[in-house]
């Protein structure tokens, strides 16, 4: 052999162990097989998948094996597609045609599998051949199933999905979309969804969350005011994900977003009606408080006035027009409570304190202050206490009197002969008081809306009796805001009624007994001999806009002693109290009326105190709301008392304030 042939031989032999070595490089299964079919060569991918093959004879798929044979005999699921294969491959044998491809299934006992195989034709010294290969895409296929359901669910979902590229430009929405915005896909591609979308009321704050989230990658829920295609608003929640290739890097978002414009409207409609019947509350509220005032400043004077001059006139006739004049002042200034405390109640701005109370002190005072009403009517009033009932438990001892007061005083009333009973004591932990009259009764149709407002038996009882039909229900509303209740035990026509009010009795241990409301009226009050030593030579500065309340308070402080300074209102007071900013002449006390012109109490004590003024201020106020005693003290006054003015219970005040001042100055 020349050395030209060995130098070719050679040659050849290199080649094809390079073609051999690209052949085992490559992943896909390959195969050559001849015009029959048998197995000419294989790659190393090829032996492994054969070897791996699970129920099948491995020496069939390796070079002198035949191909088709492998094809003929494949069985269950693999059968259908193994004919296919095979009848491609006789195809391009045969020179029918020059190629095949096709993914098919071929899963073993253990895994699910997948594969693309591909035969090209070809012709090699004068024969015909085939190349088959085998390519695992089982991963693919998986893939691609995922997300042709993904797919699926993303058009038939009713919300909307948007896909972004990773500049938030838009690559694809749904028919959710569509149908939400009015946008076709064609008409937003390539845009970005806040600027096709986003409006003149879109949240600047939703905006900006929502900018900054895509801008640092994080996912974000928020809801947003978006607009339609035609204008109209409509509100999103919207889900944004992010969505990062292997390597985290961000590829594309994808937002869900569902049209929540119903419910945000239905809550908005929520929040109005809040907020109209909280305006209409305080409406109100407020006429309530501007009646009360209005009604409280002439009943000053009124009520004032007629105890000035039954103290100086002797006339019999005088003093019983002065006493008509003073009882229907009081009914007047009843009525005008209780129409407050049910507004106060109604609105859930009535306060009930827990303090010690002493249950038989209040029912005595009770029973003593109503003694003369029921004495004039030969109607006997008297109280039965159980033995356990205690001298002290936890409640709101003014509340409780005024319950009580409310029962008895209806009792006595309604009662034109023998008695009414107080039947006090204790069940289970509960302090039981029943108010029992031999009146009139009720029939039954009135018993049902004894606790109604303004409710009475029917209208002769109002004519005969009068009355506002109120007592009732603010005394059982009160008692089930103290934890407890107020109820109709029986009532028959002629005979009478029996009402019980059941209240927590928690009682007050011993350490605790020493003060209660009683003993704190008790021990506020001052003998007239006292205030006068004490006011005498005092001066009193009075800031009030009223002539008449000027004149009936002036009275009432000169008639003690003190020396009266009168300021028309606030301003006045600020200026005499402070000439050209500098500390003026200064009274001992100031009684500041709170609603005033120019400049009201409120305005005037906290400019008062800015200056350093350390006074004691008493506010005087018609107003009588819940609130307002904390209103005048937040402005800086030191207490605070209601028209019309208590006379005793005014000195007694002032009295306490000039004691206090005098004991810390020496």
């Amino acid at each position: 052999m020349s050395d030209s042939s060995v130098q070719n031989k050679q040659e050849g032999e290199r080649g094809v162990s390079f073609i051999n070595a690209v052949l085992d490089a490559h992943p896909a299964h390959i195969a050559i097989v001849n015009q029959f079919g048998e197995i000419v060569t294989v790659n190393r991918s090829w032996l492994q998948f054969a070897e791996a093959n699970d129920g099948l004879d491995s020496t069939t798929l390796l070079p002198g094996g035949n191909y088709l044979a492998v094809c003929d005999a494949a069985v269950g699921h693999c059968a259908q597609e193994a004919e296919a294969i095979a009848d491609a491959l006789r195809s391009i044998l045969a020179c029918e045609k020059p190629e095949f491809k096709r993914e098919y299934s071929c899963h073993s006992p253990n895994e699910l599998r997948w594969f693309t195989v591909n035969i090209r034709g070809f012709e090699y010294e004068g024969e015909r051949h085939a190349v088959i290969s085998h390519i695992n895409c089982t991963s693919e296929h998986l893939d691609r199933d995922h997300f042709k359901k993904l797919s699926l669910v993303a058009r038939a979902t009713s919300n909307a999905v948007v896909i972004t590229d990773a500049q938030e430009k838009i690559e694809w929405v749904n028919a959710g979309f569509t149908r939400i915005t009015g946008y076709s896909a064609a008409e937003v591609l390539g845009r970005r969804p806040a600027e096709v979308l986003q409006g003149p009321e879109t949240c600047q704050e939703a905006k900006r969350k929502l900018r900054d989230a895509i801008k640092r990658g994080k996912p974000i829920k928020t809801e947003i005011l978006n607009y339609a295609k035609d204008g109209r608003p409509y509100w999103l929640d919207m889900d944004v994900q992010p969505i990062r290739d292997e390597n985290g890097l961000i590829t594309n978002f994808i937002a869900i977003e569902s049209d929540i414009t119903e419910r945000v409207e239905a809550e908005q409609k929520i929040r109005a009606a809040q907020a109209a019947a909280e305006a209409a509350t305080k409406a109100k509220g407020d006429f309530l408080a501007n009646m009360s005032h209005e009604l409280r400043t002439p009943l000053t004077a009124i009520l004032g006035f007629a105890d000035i001059m039954s103290e100086t006139t002797e006339d019999q006739e005088e003093v019983e027009s002065l006493t008509t004049i003073r009882r229907n002042g009081q009914h007047l200034l009843e009525l005008i409570n209780n129409i407050l405390d049910l507004s106060k109640i109604e609105s859930g701005s009535f306060t009930i304190e827990s303090i010690p109370t002493d249950p038989r002190q209040i029912i005595e005072d009770v029973l003593e202050s109503l003694r003369v009403q029921a004495d004039s009517k030969n109607v006997q009033l008297h109280a039965k206490f159980g033995e356990a009932v205690p001298k002290q438990m936890q409640s709101d001892p003014l509340r409780f009197k005024q319950i009580v007061m409310n029962l008895v005083g209806n009792a006595i009333k309604f009662t034109e002969f023998g008695e009414v009973c107080v039947d006090v004591c204790i069940d289970e932990r509960h302090l039981q008081v029943d108010v029992i009259d031999t009146g009139i009764g009720m029939k039954p149709d009135a018993a049902e809306r004894l606790f109604q407002p303004f409710a009475q038996a029917d209208e002769s009882v109002t004519r005969k009796f009068g009355g506002t039909g109120l007592g009732l229900t603010i005394s059982k509303r009160l008692s089930q805001q103290m934890g407890g209740d107020l109820v109709l035990l029986s009532s028959e026509v002629g005979k009478g009624t029996r009402l019980r009010i059941t209240l927590p009795c928690p009682t007050v241990g011993a350490g605790n007994r020493a003060e209660t409301v009683a003993a704190k009226e008790i021990s506020t009050a001052q003998s007239s001999a006292e205030s006068a030593t004490i006011l005498s030579g005092r001066t009193i500065m009075l800031v009030e806009d009223g002539v008449d309340n000027q004149r009936l308070i002036s009275h009432i402080l000169k008639k003690r002693g003190a020396q009266v300074q009168l300021a028309v209102n606030g301003q006045e007071c600020v200026d005499m109290l402070y000439p050209d900013s500098q500390a003026g002449s200064q009274p001992d006390l100031i009684l500041m009326d709170m609603q005033m012109p120019v400049l009201d109490g409120y305005q005037a004590t906290r400019q008062l105190r800015d200056k350093g003024c350390t006074l004691p201020i008493i506010a005087l106020t018609a107003h009588a709301m819940t609130g307002d005693r904390e209103k005048c003290l937040e402005a800086g006054c030191d207490e605070f008392a209601t028209k019309p003015i208590d006379r005793d219970r005014l000195i007694s005040c002032i009295v306490g304030f000039l004691k206090s001042a005098a004991t810390a100055s020496s």
